[in-house]
């Protein structure tokens, strides 16, 4: 991901926020390809997970969607959070069962803020 330009700009426990350029990553119209919006949605939630949860879970991609709005035609940036009681209960359950269901909704801004995509995303947090 590194080569798209995407990095991370802000990120705690239960937070993260991520950008992604334009630049390197326009398709046959000057506008961002769907590819980069994709990579900017997903790879957070396995960044947000490792820095919430330790060593012993890990998380899976159950399926991710991707309502585009609006062409993108700037860099994007995307923000998720998980509160304190949400990332508890994961724990909690995947420590019970062995694993745990979560959704990351996010919004894709662009650089005036004005939302561009939406994504939905399932995942499952494991034990090791």
């Amino acid at each position: 991901a590194s080569r798209n330009g995407f990095k991370v700009i802000d990120f705690r426990p239960g937070y993260i926020k991520a950008l992604i350029p334009l630049k390197p990553n326009k398709n046959h119209f000057n506008a961002m390809y769907a590819g980069a919006l994709f990579t900017v949605t997903e790879l957070p939630a396995g960044i947000i997970s490792m820095i919430s949860f330790d060593k012993r879970f890990f998380p899976i991609l159950k399926d991710l969607k991707i309502e585009f709005l609006k062409v993108a035609k700037s860099d994007v940036t995307v923000e998720f959070s998980i509160s304190d009681k949400e990332l508890k209960r994961i724990e909690h359950e995947t420590i019970k069962h062995g694993k745990c269901p979560f959704v990351l909704e996010g919004e894709i801004k662009d650089k005036d803020g004005e939302i561009v995509a939406k994504s939905y995303a399932n995942y499952q947090v494991r034990m090791k």
